[in-house]
């Protein structure tokens, strides 16, 4: 890991990290190891000087804020290398009746019947596939273009008031009845968004629904393994910065650090 890699792996408070989409309500306990290190850096990038934007692993975050740490490890990835992706979501309990009952209870904020194509000003487009066959195109209010559009929290609230959204796995040997199930459920596949978009979520403090957008940066960092206790230390945060630093060039002197194809750099083999 050359310097300027390893100037990128930094302590910063918990304070200045804003997560663009919204966190499970509770995380289960990873057991003794997780109450005692740190498993992996958050990735961040910088908030033009007014923090850090979390990439991933709110879940995991707040978790680590109701632990009571004031301090995390990151990696503050390039902006440049950085993808975002939005995977076509499976449906178990979702129907067309519970789209059709949602729409019309918020017409001004779902609309349906838009003709393939259609993306008038203001709105976000998502389709849905209830039957294999026929894509529904559905616009959904995003007037104030501030963070989530209004629409898609709207839908997102049914979707889990009547069952769940997992990511749609495409080709697979695995025959288990859960992959069964979902094979029979609907799709719904989301319009992409832009780091702009998950920026002002962040900082507006209206949050996507958790888990349905990724950012993959570049190059990972992973396998820290920073001690809790250090974190969690009544001493200034320089400190923690240089015992970070040391560890990092101990590990590496000791030959416990590795490179996987330049793009995942494992910290504690």
């Amino acid at each position: 890991m050359n310097s300027s890699d390893l100037l990128q792996i930094q302590i910063l408070p918990v304070e200045q990290i804003y997560p663009f989409e919204q966190s499970a309500t509770e995380t289960d306990s990873g057991g003794d190891e997780e109450a005692r290190l740190v498993r992996d850096p958050f990735p961040v990038i910088d908030l033009n000087g007014e923090g850090y934007l979390l990439l991933e692993d709110a879940d995991r975050l707040a978790a680590a804020t109701r632990a009571g740490l004031m301090h995390v490890p990151v990696q503050i990835a390039r902006e440049s290398g950085l993808k975002i992706t939005c995977d076509t979501l499976v449906l178990p309990g979702f129907e067309r009746e519970d789209l059709r009952e949602l729409a019309a209870r918020h017409p001004e904020e779902i609309l349906l019947g838009a003709d393939e194509g259609t993306d008038p000003d203001g709105y976000h487009v998502v389709h849905f596939n209830f039957d294999g066959s026929n894509i529904q195109t559905v616009l959904l209010r995003h007037s104030g273009r501030v963070g989530c559009p209004e629409g898609l929290t709207r839908l997102f609230a049914s979707i889990t008031d009547t069952g769940r959204y997992v990511p749609l796995v495409e080709a697979t040997t695995r025959r288990d009845q859960l992959l069964k199930g979902a094979d029979q459920a609907p799709t719904l596949t989301l319009s992409s968004f832009t780091l702009a978009d998950l920026r002002m979520a962040a900082v507006s403090g209206d949050l996507f629904p958790r888990q349905i957008i990724r950012v993959i940066p570049e190059c990972r960092a992973i396998a820290i393994d920073f001690p809790v206790s250090v974190l969690m230390a009544d001493i200034p945060v320089e400190e923690k910065q240089a015992f970070l630093h040391d560890l990092i060039s101990l590990r590496e002197q000791a030959n416990r650090t590795s490179v996987v194809e330049g793009r995942v750099y494992i910290l504690n083999r």
